[in-house]
This record gives structure tokens, C-alpha cells and sequence, in this order.
């Protein structure tokens, strides 16, 4: 959990709220909640993250509308 909620600037403004939920699996964590990007003007929520296997070196994240 986080102390409260925050806000950090990476390619996209992402916002992280208190608490963040999904369900971790290998490779990846689906049913994501708690995480959202500002896309030009709107804020997207994060919905899914996942990786290669093997290794890309790359990180997916799956966008929707809030």
C-alpha cells in the first residue's frame, strides 16, 4: 500500500492510487486496478502487464477507457 496517492512522470503521467489490485500470474498481472495514464487528455486505466518468455526485455501495458 501506498501512504497516499501519487502521481509520476515517466513517457505518460502515471497515476498510482493507495491501493493497487490484480491477479498475478507468470508472466503477468491481469484484472488490474489502481493504476492510470494520461493520454492527451484522457486518463486511461491500466488493465493488464506482461512480460516475454523468454525474456524480450520488453514490458506490456494493456490501456482502456475509464
Amino acid at each position: 500500500l501506498l501512504l497516499k496517492p501519487c502521481y509520476v512522470e515517466f513517457e505518460y503521467l502515471a497515476y498510482y492510487a493507495v491501493k493497487l489490485t490484480g491477479k498475478l500470474s507468470l508472466g503477468s498481472i491481469t484484472d488490474l486496478e489502481g493504476i492510470e495514464v494520461k493520454r492527451f487528455l484522457l486518463w486511461l486505466n491500466v488493465n493488464e502487464i506482461r512480460v516475454d518468455f523468454p525474456s524480450s526485455g520488453s514490458i506490456y501495458f494493456q490501456v482502456g477507457l475509464i
